[in-house]
């Protein structure tokens, strides 16, 4: 891996926007590999062999910097040597927390890939669509308030946790509300990502 690639990765995984603009005037490409593992700071993340910097931007939540780089590259989907694309990253890292503004960012940065010609594939949707949800149910044992959006409701006998049948996280009533369809909960960000999944499949059903 070239000095200026990892000069890239390394600002687009510390919000630096001056620097990573001044990477791409040099001409380095978003979707440029790495060619082995990389760590880009001491003790942090170790990056699979393929990793490009949309994968970081994708794992860092950060929307701006991906709007950046999808500026200067025609490749949206890379795939790591795990054969993950920054789609799927960030639809993980969304799935992955609860915090209101990382998911809000990651779903910036699915409609936005998806917008730029990114598409969906089956490991992309795994654990979050309901028909092929793995995902593991978060503990709930110390889990007192919901943490859905603007809610903050205290459980309790009356009150019950449900789990969210994309991610696994724990939500009140309101928050992961049973679907008359599929009869199942979903919280609000894994019920945006399985309608987004079902347009698009629909849509490349119409075209076929």
């Amino acid at each position: 891996m070239s000095d200026q690639l990892f000069k890239l990765m390394k600002a687009v995984n510390n919000g630096d926007v001056e620097k990573v603009q001044r990477q791409l005037e040099l001409g380095v490409k978003p979707a440029d590999a790495t060619d082995k593992p990389v760590v880009l700071h001491q003790g942090g993340k170790e990056f699979r062999k393929g990793t490009t910097s949309l994968h970081i931007a994708a794992w860092c939540c950060h929307a701006d910097l991906m709007q950046l780089l999808l500026t200067h590259t025609m490749e949206v989907s890379p795939e790591d040597e795990a054969r993950v694309t920054p789609l799927k990253v960030a639809i993980e890292t969304g799935k992955n927390t609860v915090n209101l503004m990382t998911r809000d960012s990651c779903m910036k940065i699915i409609r936005m890939l998806l917008e730029w010609g990114a598409a969906f594939r089956a490991s992309d949707w795994r654990g979050l669509t309901i028909e092929r949800s793995n995902a593991d149910w978060e503990k709930d044992n110390f889990i007192q308030t919901c943490p859905g959006s603007e809610c903050g409701l205290k459980f309790s006998l009356m009150k019950r946790k449900h789990h969210c049948r994309g991610c696994g996280k724990v939500f009140c009533d309101s928050c992961a509300p049973e679907s008359p369809i599929e009869e199942v909960r979903t919280c609000s960000y894994c019920n945006v990502i399985t309608k987004l999944w079902k347009a698009r499949i629909t849509l490349n059903s119409d075209r076929e």
